[in-house]
């Protein structure tokens, strides 16, 4: 008995001191001194640094609070869809002509799909010798008729990042506004990207020397036309400026390129643009675009339609049509729970992060992370993350500091919100994960995103 409790009191100084050690570390230190900053007096943050090689906690602060993530749950889509799709799962397009020339157009959520594509179905068509094209019909039944995510703010319009979800998308379902100089007192000269007859333009702007009334373009989101408002003073000096918005009711759009593509190739459109059903008797084409297209883009350009898109694609292929984002999400909750995530204490909300009803922890985070770290997929999830000072949404933060090009991780910004989830490579300590979250601030997210940066080098240096 004396022995056992010798071994007992041995154990216990040994993990008393352990602690301390580790408490008193250079990381948990410096990582203390930042937070006691006063740009976190207001806010609320929370953090998890986990060892990947070893699975050894390195730091933690509220880590298991619940905090909105912005887009950092992009991650959580992105790799749901690497799980239920498969890496060679490829979203197709599909089109086709009945025996009275009417075009078919049916789409199933390729967000990545560009003005350009449009020629691969014009170039099928002028093979068949055909000249005149009856209706042009989009099929839009693979999504559900919920255009936005759930939570998504109404005066978010008409920011390009707040797209209007459709199966049937093109150009990010976004338009470029192209605003150039002219002489002074006279309007600027304005060019669509792509230019098309979808948008009218009301320029109400002058191109002056000195700015008195603020240049602005928007579109007219409350009356939800697709109506181009120019307004303000132009600055002579400024030569040339681009703007982009989002697109009321994007089928539409994609519709009216095509249109506008089969004219340009001299294959004349005598009917209508109308939405209906694809028929099944015709035969068909598909245009494909991998998966890796959207998953890429929506990590390392945190593009929130590819992630919207994602989202209702797992749904609709795993689960059936129409296809919605509450059963991708149920789907998502799913892979979280498998991976021992109790998803009872967390809130998702929509694919991108957009939405602030969204709710998860650091500590769900660097989970994940530990959970799929070098699993069958991991080397593709890996590569769509942004790398610090080279490219994606971390291009110009870390650039010229010790960790340019050892930062991999995904950015959440919002208004008040800056997040940062990734790994950071260390030479002798391997593969670093960490999870940094920050809500409620009042200022600007640049702030932040400075803090997330010295946090995450000072994770590199010790």
């Amino acid at each position: 008995m004396k022995i056992f409790f010798k071994i007992f009191i041995l154990f216990f100084l040994v993990y008393i001191f352990s602690y301390s050690d580790i408490n008193k570390s250079d990381l948990i230190q410096k990582l203390n001194k930042i937070f006691s900053k006063k740009v976190f007096k207001n806010t609320s943050y929370g953090i998890s640094v986990v060892n990947l090689e070893t699975q050894k906690k390195l730091y933690e602060k509220n880590a298991y609070k619940n905090f909105r993530p912005a887009s950092i749950l992009k991650l959580i889509t992105t790799y749901s869809a690497y799980n239920y799709l498969s890496d060679t799962f490829k979203i197709k397009t599909e089109f086709g002509l009945d025996k009275n020339n009417n075009l078919y157009v049916k789409g199933f959520g390729d967000a990545f799909f560009k003005t350009k594509d449009l020629e691969i179905i014009v170039n099928e068509i002028a093979k068949k010798n055909i000249k005149s094209i009856q209706n042009i019909i989009g099929d839009i039944s693979y999504f559900d008729n919920k255009h936005w995510g759930n939570g998504w703010m109404w005066d978010d319009e008409p920011n390009p990042s707040a797209m209007y979800i459709s199966p049937l998308s093109i150009n990010f379902n976004t338009l470029e506004v192209c605003v150039n100089t002219n002489e002074l007192n006279r309007q600027p000269k304005v060019i669509l990207n792509p230019n098309t007859s979808y948008f009218t333009i009301e320029n109400k702007a002058q191109v002056k020397n000195k700015i008195k009334e603020k240049f602005s373009v928007n579109r007219k989101w409350i009356e939800r036309e697709n109506v181009i408002e120019i307004n303000g003073d132009f600055l002579y000096s400024t030569i040339a400026d681009t703007f982009r918005v989002n697109v009321w009711k994007p089928e539409f759009y994609f519709l009216t390129l095509l249109k506008e593509k089969l004219l340009e190739n001299k294959i004349s459109v005598n009917g209508e643009i109308q939405l209906g059903e694809f028929p099944k008797n015709i035969y068909s084409q598909f245009i494909l675009t991998p998966i890796d297209s959207l998953i890429f883009t929506a990590n390392k350009f945190s593009n929130n339609l590819c992630a919207e898109n994602l989202l209702k694609i797992i749904a609709g292929e795993r689960i059936g049509l129409p296809a919605t984002a509450d059963n991708g999400i149920l789907l998502e909750k799913n892979f979280l729970a498998s991976i021992g995530i109790d998803t009872s204490e967390i809130v998702i909300a929509d694919g991108s992060g957009v939405s602030d009803y969204n709710l998860m922890s650091p500590n769900n985070f660097t989970t994940f992370l530990k959970k799929i770290y070098n699993g069958k997929n991991w080397e593709k999830f890996f590569s769509s993350l942004s790398i610090g000072g080279i490219d994606g949404t971390l291009k110009n933060r870390f650039k010229g500091t010790n960790v340019e090009g050892k930062v991999f991780a995904k950015t959440g910004t919002k208004r008040g919100i800056a997040s940062l989830v990734g790994i950071v490579e260390k030479k002798n300590r391997g593969k670093i994960a960490f999870a940094i979250i920050i809500n409620n601030y009042y200022g600007e997210t640049k702030v932040l995103k400075n803090m997330i940066d010295e946090i995450v080098s000072t994770i590199y240096q010790n």
